[in-house]
């Protein structure tokens, strides 16, 4: 289960990135779902357990 850190990180993005691509129409999505989806993809990455792969930059 992910962290109570990890669920505020992810939702600041999350909410960042609605905010910035809804404008006017991102209140319209409140804080509760939002928080809701971050906790659902965060168990999703931590049950996959795969690992990160760095690009590597050339």
């Amino acid at each position: 289960m992910a962290t109570q850190a990890q669920i505020d990180a992810a939702f600041k993005a999350a909410r960042a990135w609605i905010n910035a691509e809804a404008g006017w129409y991102a209140r319209m999505i409140p804080d509760a779902d939002v928080q809701k989806l971050c906790q659902v993809v965060l168990d999703a990455v931590e049950q996959t357990n795969v690992p990160q792969v760095k690009e590597s930059r050339s």
